[in-house]
């Protein structure tokens, strides 16, 4: 499976932005731009600004549009998006192949030549505070806030809120935006992929919508090192907005239960995302078996691994009846328990990796699939040939070890945390 074959290539333009190309015979093209800018660069007075800005950027005419050859250009496009992270904000267009040179256009334009229009200003100044206002209405949002901070701490990068106070949104005004632009979005500070049909032109293209922008600075974010939690965090809430009226005592609790293991540059990777599989991706894992099939304590559990900035969680969640939660809590760490102290069958592994081979090959037969995984191997040095011949690798000995390493073994240890949004508990 030679994902990055002999049709990728990445390099730079004398600015300093790197560029990372993909030719694959589809017939549309994605092209993503990458900026290293996000809430985590905010000042404390800023909260939201990040955000405040992606939503300005991608609104506001331009040095190179007016407001209508601008909202023209961008219903051209088949999709296009943006996302504020915590260490950065990105942006993408999906379009026809032919349409690929006013994508480049439209994200040079909307990155290095905004006029930061006041009209639209504060047109997206009420969108995002209507966007806020839906966040906080949500209680589970407000909790897992606050949960976060239990688990990481006040100060860890994970607890920051990029939606900003209602107060704080209101009070931004254009130099504001500015301000907090000018110090992150510059060539050097981002990264531009394009995947697809790509014309044979197209680096020629990149270097006339990108070669002469100026470079700025390196603010590139690393997260801090997390591998472990050095103590045990359960925060049970009572969650009226999850009652059954109809029937109260068929109600259902949502559980999360989560373990902070190494971050996907470790080591012990391959390991810990089939030791999720097989505690709780699809219907013969673990989990499914014995929480749904066999006690019927819930209707969806689930397991994932997820090793992202510098930190790593598998993390279990589910809708489970809330008069047996505790039993069914029970039942996950007895799963952990038959994990560490036998080996699972070969046959069953085996079954596990053939369907980790089948996933990486449908996600890699998309565009977004591509771009992915050339982002993670720009941001991480993770190829798809090393999960491959990691999964690969694994023996059921192996998936032991790291189950008796990382896993608790009672819910008496530390290193777990546990949210449960219950009903029934007042």
């Amino acid at each position: 499976m030679a994902i990055l074959n002999g049709n990728y290539r990445e390099y730079q333009l004398d600015n300093g932005l790197f560029v990372a190309l993909q030719n694959t015979s589809t017939e549309t093209a994605i092209a993503g731009l990458n900026v290293n800018h996000g809430t985590v660069h905010e000042k404390k007075r800023e909260r939201g600004l990040a955000h405040f800005l992606e939503h300005v950027l991608v609104n506001s005419e331009t040095k190179d549009f007016t407001q209508a050859e601008f909202e023209k250009l961008k219903n051209g496009f088949g999709d296009y998006n943006a996302t504020t992270f915590l260490d950065r904000t990105y942006f993408q267009t999906i379009t026809l192949p032919e349409d690929l040179q006013d994508s480049l256009r439209f994200l040079s334009s909307i990155t290095f030549n905004s006029k930061f229009s006041p009209t639209i200003i504060q047109q997206e100044k009420r969108v995002v505070l209507r966007e806020t206002g839906n966040k906080r209405g949500d209680p589970s949002y407000n909790e897992g806030k606050n949960f976060a901070k239990e688990v990481f701490g006040e100060k860890h990068p994970f607890t920051l809120d990029g939606l900003g106070e209602e107060s704080t949104i209101s009070s931004f005004k254009q130099e504001d935006l500015k301000n907090f632009y000018s110090r992150g979005y510059g060539a050097k500070n981002m990264q531009l992929f394009l995947t697809g049909k790509l014309p044979l032109n197209i680096e020629t293209l990149i270097e006339n919508y990108f070669n002469d922008k100026p470079s700025g600075k390196d603010t590139k974010f690393k997260f801090p090192y997390l591998d472990s939690l050095p103590k045990k965090v359960i925060m049970h809430i009572y969650a009226p907005d999850l009652l059954n009226k109809k029937n109260p005592n068929e109600s259902n609790s949502r559980v999360e239960l989560g373990i902070i293991v190494p971050p996907k540059t470790h080591q012990d990777m391959n390991a810990l995302n089939m030791l999720s599989n097989i505690l709780g991706d699809g219907t013969d894992s673990k989990l499914f078996k014995e929480l749904r099939e066999k006690k019927g304590f819930g209707y969806n559990i689930n397991c994932q691994y997820n090793g992202e900035d510098n930190a790593g969680v598998i993390k279990i969640q589910g809708n489970l009846h809330s008069k047996t939660q505790d039993k069914a809590i029970d039942s996950i760490f007895s799963e952990f328990k038959k994990l560490q102290e036998h080996k699972i069958k070969n046959e069953e592994l085996q079954s596990k990796k053939k369907k980790i081979i089948f996933a990486l090959a449908r996600y890699f037969e998309t565009n977004q699939g591509h771009l992915n995984i050339i982002y993670t191997k720009i941001s991480s040095g993770i190829t798809p040939e090393a999960i491959l011949s990691g999964t690969m690798g694994l023996t059921p000995e192996k998936i032991q070890e790291v189950a008796i390493k990382y896993l608790p073994k009672s819910r008496e240890d530390n290193g777990y945390a546990l949210w449960i949004r219950d009903p029934l508990n007042k």
